[in-house]
C-alpha cells in the first residue's frame, strides 16, 4: 500500500542526446519501456521527444506507490535507466513527483465554471 496521501508517483528523466548517439539511446529506451510497464505497481512508462529542443528526451514512469517505485530503483532493470543518464550530452534531470490528486477535464471545467 502507498504512503498516505499519495495517489501516484511520477519518476521523470530528461536527457539531451546528440544526433550521433540517438540510435543507441533509442535502443536503450525500447529495452526499458516494455519490461518496466510489466512490473507490479507500474501504471505507465513512456518516452517523449521535445519538439522545440532537438535531441531532448523525457522518460516518464508512473507508479502506484512510493514503495513500488523504490523497489524498481534498487533493481537490476533500473541499470538501463542509469545507462541513459550516462548517454546524456548534458547533465540529466532526474525528478520524483508526488501526485496527490488527478482530475479529469470535466472536473476542471466544472471548477472553472463555478468561479
Amino acid at each position: 500500500m502507498g504512503e498516505p496521501g499519495w495517489e501516484r508517483v511520477l519518476l521523470t528523466l530528461q536527457i539531451q542526446v546528440s544526433p550521433d548517439r540517438m540510435a543507441e539511446v533509442e535502443e536503450v529506451v525500447h529495452a526499458i519501456l516494455g519490461p518496466t510497464q510489466a512490473l507490479p505497481g507500474c501504471g505507465a512508462c513512456r518516452c517523449y521527444r521535445d519538439i522545440d529542443q532537438e535531441g531532448v528526451l523525457l522518460l516518464v514512469e508512473e507508479w502506484g506507490s512510493i514503495e513500488r517505485m523504490q523497489r524498481h530503483l534498487q533493481s537490476e532493470d533500473f541499470r538501463l535507466v542509469l545507462a541513459l543518464m550516462d548517454l546524456s550530452g548534458a547533465p540529466p534531470e532526474f525528478k520524483v513527483h508526488k501526485v496527490e490528486q488527478t482530475s479529469a477535464l470535466e472536473a476542471v471545467m466544472a471548477e472553472l465554471s463555478n468561479k
